[in-house]
């Protein structure tokens, strides 16, 4: 079982990662996100339903109010699952879009 890999410091390691070493190309910068900026990052691909949800939660909890989170999932019911959590405990999903295979959401805390 792969678990996932957590960044306290921001999330512009996980979201920008295809740049480093010059992946895009000499000179070519990738557009900054709201998921460049979260406080902490999660990084589900590989997980299935419901441990996406449950290590969301889990930081979600540690976090002071305002603060955001950037979650990298591959399984497609994390759109379903997020959006219902967010609103259910009255958090912001202040970004939520799909980037090929993968599911890129930005949660921060009511």
């Amino acid at each position: 079982m792969a678990w996932p890999r957590t960044e306290a410091a921001t999330a512009s390691g996980l979201c920008s990662s295809l740049n480093a070493g010059g992946l895009l190309g000499r000179g070519f910068r990738l557009k900054r996100t709201a998921c460049d900026r979260a406080d902490h990052a999660i990084d589900a691909t590989g997980l299935i339903c419901p441990e996406p949800l449950m290590i969301l939660r889990n930081k979600v909890r540690e976090m002071a109010r305002g603060e955001t989170v950037s979650v990298v999932a591959t399984d497609p019911s994390t759109v379903r699952d997020f959006t219902n959590f967010c609103r259910f405990m009255r958090h912001e999903l202040a970004e939520s879009r799909r980037d090929g295979e993968r599911y890129r959401f930005v949660i921060r805390k009511g």
